[in-house]
């Protein structure tokens, strides 16, 4: 979880194009019965929507696939003299053994820090971790972990490539897990998921996947783990896990820079030629059930808090298809000052600084949330404004300005797809996570040309019935027992995310 919501929530919108004027309703146009006095003069047709530019062109790539089943993909862009290395490994936290939940994140982490013995057991004193190492290069490390997929990013100049290229390799064929590191590790965790409260947007993002997808849901376990999970694990077990995770099958090598393709490739064949290793078996992930009249909402307890998260969640196991409609239907409903629900519960009410809808994407599932995060001290208020603003995109019917700015929306970000180098990593990480392999947003953009108003309000009629939704709230939990009972969500049931 993690870099990853402020990219969903945070677009620019641009109309897709203009109209002439709305569409008067039937009672609204001249009856077949009366005739004017005399024939008005001819007007020409309104000029056609004009067909957005293309997209920029895709960067000059170059790719080869590994006997150890490794792909490598070179992508060139030659603005500035960087260069960034992901490694995505197609594995996540899924993987995370029973009861284990966190094993997957420590296993990554450990691979960043140190071995602490060298190949003869001997203690290596002065050793420094991987993450220094590329820091003096004048670069830099990361991990990111979810539960489909676990990535190491790197950082650098585009001129010491090759160098960068055989310390990453060098750190999955030979992988560094260390008894005083994995204690730290643990400990750090442990210490984490004791302040988590204190985390609002990350402590949000658990419980609206634990809402969302249901209680059980492998999608969701918490990545970070439990104090019962993480307390009785071993180092063996991380060692174990780690073994199984970094494996070259399936993996996918992507390097983004100032960089040419060909040489990049072959110094890729020669770092990664030694890597081996049997891949953790893909897990297979039921649909979620979409509620029916949930009689609890979810309740995060945050102390002191002057706001109260609110939540509106629903999977979508019953919509086939219909990704780029999604798209349009979440940034109609939170997407930018302009939404329906910023409007009601910021721009009109003052109840609160942030109002979002967004799609939850994962490799094997998908669930749809509205949230805002309203003033504790109108907190009845702003849960109503909430609920009025679902209902009444399912009562009032969309209007066709609006959904073209929310198409506007989602096309400027298909804009920036091949924009910079990072764009062009996210674009492919979004790929690589989801499934498909590779980038295609002259695909996504055919999509949404496609996507018609029509679809869009079926959409919400489907999406918003106020029987399917799960609701959330944290914050004080005088705060939200009033909200609740005042607006009649049902019984709160408080969510311990520690345990």
């Amino acid at each position: 979880m993690s870099r990853r919501l402020a990219a969903l929530l945070c677009a620019l919108g641009l109309l897709l194009g203009c109209r002439s004027g709305p569409t008067p309703a039937a009672d609204e146009r001249p009856s077949a019965s009366i005739a004017p006095s005399s024939p008005p003069p001819a007007s020409p047709p309104p000029p056609a929507s004009p067909r957005p530019p293309a997209l920029a062109a895709a960067p000059v790539t170059g790719e080869a696939l590994l006997p150890s089943g490794l792909r490598v993909v070179v992508a060139e862009h030659h603005q500035r003299p960087t260069v960034a290395f992901r490694l995505h490994l197609p594995r996540g936290s899924l993987t995370d053994p029973p009861r284990g939940e966190g094993t997957t994140l420590l296993a990554a982490a450990l691979a960043t820090d140190f071995r602490e013995q060298g190949a003869d057991g001997e203690e290596l004193v002065e050793e420094k971790s991987l993450r220094r190492q590329f820091v003096e290069r004048g670069g830099s490390l990361a991990i990111e972990v979810g539960a489909d997929a676990v990535a190491l990013e790197a950082t650098g100049y585009a001129g010491d490539a090759p160098g960068l290229l055989r310390l990453l390799a060098g750190a999955v064929t030979r992988l560094r897990h260390g008894a005083r590191s994995f204690s730290g590790r643990r400990n750090g965790l442990l210490d984490r998921i004791e302040d988590l409260e204190a985390w609002e947007m990350e402590a949000l993002m658990e419980l609206v996947a634990q809402t969302s997808f249901g209680p059980g849901h492998p999608y969701a376990r918490p990545v970070h783990g439990t104090t019962a999970s993480l307390t009785p694990l071993g180092l063996e077990d991380v060692v174990h896990h780690q073994r199984a995770l970094f494996s070259p099958a399936g993996a996918t090598l992507v390097i983004v820079g100032d960089v040419r393709a060909s040489a990049l490739l072959r110094e890729a064949r020669t770092a990664f030629g030694g890597w081996s290793g049997e891949p953790l078996p893909a897990p297979t992930v039921p649909s979620p059930p979409v509620p029916h009249r949930p009689a609890e909402v979810a309740f995060l307890r945050r102390q002191p808090a002057a706001t109260l998260q609110t939540c509106a969640t629903r999977p979508l196991s019953d919509v086939r298809g219909a990704g780029e409609a999604l798209e349009v239907l979440a940034r109609v409903i939170g997407g930018g000052p302009a939404s329906r629900l910023a409007r009601a519960v910021r721009e009109s009410a003052g109840l609160s600084y942030s109002a979002e809808a967004f799609v939850i994407r994962r490799r094997q599932a998908r669930t749809f949330a509205a949230c805002a995060t309203v003033a504790g001290a109108s907190s009845e208020a702003g849960v109503r404004v909430v609920r009025e603003v679902l209902a009444g995109i399912r009562q009032g019917p969309l209007g066709d300005a609006e959904i073209e700015r929310a198409r506007g929306q989602r096309l400027a970000e298909l804009e920036t797809a091949w924009e910079s180098s990072g764009r062009i990593l996210e674009t492919w990480t979004e790929a690589l996570v989801l499934g498909s392999g590779t980038p295609s947003p002259e695909r996504q953009r055919a999509e949404l040309e496609r996507v018609t108003p029509a679809e869009v309000r079926a959409l919400a009629q489907r999406i918003l019935a106020p029987e399917s939704l799960r609701w959330l709230l944290s914050g004080d939990r005088l705060a939200a027992a009033r909200a609740i009972e005042t607006n009649r969500l049902g019984q709160l049931a408080p969510i311990d995310l520690r345990r």
